[in-house]
């Protein structure tokens, strides 16, 4: 797996929709590109759709609204900005996903078409940490970063 790599703005744009107590989980999809040197780099992050479902604890997006985000990207940048994987939030500091988000995530890696040979998950906790792992068809997930 190589690398990864959050620009400015990608990091600027997640901290913004961290979940406070009373709200809702909200989340999207990353897309970015691969550098010269081989890293992934995350540089787009879909904002929260109001199409998306969310709970308090849970969080589904909402395909549609993600396909668009991503077409666009790609489309704009000739191909060179793509799907590299999911954010969300959660409601209470956490050192990783939960069990249902690593489920979530293997089946997306085992039905998904990935540019890239890894899926990037990001959490961004309610004090706007990220917590950043990844995972791809031949590994278990692993926590590669924590952004404070």
């Amino acid at each position: 797996m190589g690398r990864v790599i959050l620009t400015h703005q990608a990091v600027t744009d997640l901290r913004k929709h961290r979940q406070k107590r009373w709200q809702n989980e909200r989340g999207g999809v990353l897309a970015g590109s691969l550098s010269t040197d081989g890293s992934w780099v995350v540089s787009h992050v879909m904002p929260p759709s109001k199409k998306s479902r969310a709970g308090r604890n849970w969080f589904e997006r909402d395909f549609a609204s993600a396909t668009r985000f991503l077409d666009s990207h790609f489309d704009e940048s000739n191909g060179t900005i793509f799907y590299l994987g999911e954010w969300h939030s959660h409601p209470a500091s956490t050192i990783g996903p939960s069990n249902q988000d690593l489920h979530v995530i293997s089946e997306l890696v085992s039905r998904s078409r990935l540019v890239a040979d890894l899926m990037i998950c990001i959490i961004v906790d309610p004090k706007g940490r990220l917590i950043i792992w990844c995972q791809n068809a031949t590994s278990a997930p692993r926590q590669i970063a924590v952004i404070d």
